[in-house]
């Protein structure tokens, strides 16, 4: 039998964790509103005449600073794309 676990939040950092831990503990997950993805919304923007969804909870990501959420989105194979510079 698994180990029990609690993960408290179903942003980011509650789901990412949730998903790396899944086969390892009988999970069970929180959170305080009646949705799950914390701060996240999804919003569509044209690029090269093409509509994609942005995410404008990771608008601060990039690939320096975020390296679990960047192993997340690669497991995932959820595209990224560089942009600009980090400061």
């Amino acid at each position: 039998m698994k180990e029990r676990l609690a993960i408290v939040g179903t942003g980011i950092a509650g789901l990412g964790s949730a998903y790396f831990l899944k086969n390892d503990f009988d999970l069970t997950i929180f959170d305080s509103a009646d949705y799950i993805g914390g701060h996240t919304n999804t919003v569509m923007v044209e690029e090269d005449g093409v509509s994609i969804p942005i995410d404008t909870g990771f608008i601060v990501f990039n690939h320096v600073t975020y390296p679990n959420l960047l192993r997340l989105f690669q497991t995932l194979d959820v595209p990224t794309k560089k942009v600009g510079h980090v400061f």
